[in-house]
């Protein structure tokens, strides 16, 4: 429908904003189609930038404490000098590891301790990991009654390791946020409103990260405060 040129009375429109969730515009009957334009217009000035300015503001909060980086636990055959600093992963190197993966292996642990992996799409936002699966999946049934999981990148020359735990997101805000960086990143649009498409969030306890050319000078760990 032509917003600008309809002469039908109507009593709502709703407006598809970039593929964004519907806004629904009201229209009192028997407005003039000048006024209804001038609304139209004020609604397509409603970005989808604009969408994600309070989630991005409130998860920036979140990320502006930086983790505290010292060693992994290791055992001593490992070779690892804890009182050394040279050669450990820089936050922001493995920030931009986080952010630009493409696949990330999700484990989980059933309720009887049996482990489960699987790799999935993700993003990487504001020292969060952000990730969809069906709920009643394998993983999804598993952080139903156990929301402890650990997230790797692909690369084992390239370690990047979160440990945290899930949470189930239902904020529109978050869920519009998320929506939209998935499908600037992998040409794919979840339904957020398809109950299959369950978002979870994963707020890191710790994240470690090494090299395989440089094991174990490189073998660093950051604790996030909870």
């Amino acid at each position: 429908m032509d917003f600008y040129r309809s002469e039908l009375p109507i009593s709502e429109i709703t407006v598809r904003i970039n593929s964004f969730e519907s806004i629904d515009l009201l229209c009192a009957m028997g407005e003039e189609t000048t006024n209804r334009k001038a609304s139209v217009r004020k609604v397509r000035n409603l970005s989808a930038d604009s969408l994600e300015v309070n989630v991005s503001k409130r998860d920036r909060q979140n990320a502006s404490v930086p983790p505290s980086q010292g060693r992994p636990k290791m055992p001593a055959s490992y070779g690892l000098k804890k009182e050394r600093t040279k050669g450990m992963v820089s936050w922001s190197t493995a920030n931009a590891r986080l952010a630009k993966a493409h696949n990330y292996w999700i484990v989980t642990a059933r309720r009887d301790g049996r482990v489960h992996a699987a790799p999935v799409w993700g993003l990487w936002l504001h020292n969060t990991f952000y990730f969809s699966t069906d709920p009643n999946s394998r993983k999804g049934r598993n952080l139903a009654t156990n929301p402890n999981l650990v997230v790797h990148l692909e690369s084992g020359d390239d370690a990047v390791i979160i440990a945290g735990s899930a949470e189930f997101v239902t904020d529109k805000s978050s869920l519009l946020l998320f929506a939209n960086r998935y499908q600037k990143k992998y040409q794919f649009r979840p339904d957020i409103n398809d109950s299959q498409y369950g978002i979870y969030k994963v707020k890191p306890r710790t994240v470690c990260a090494w090299t395989e050319k440089n094991f174990p000078d490189s073998a660093t760990r950051w604790v996030f405060q909870t």
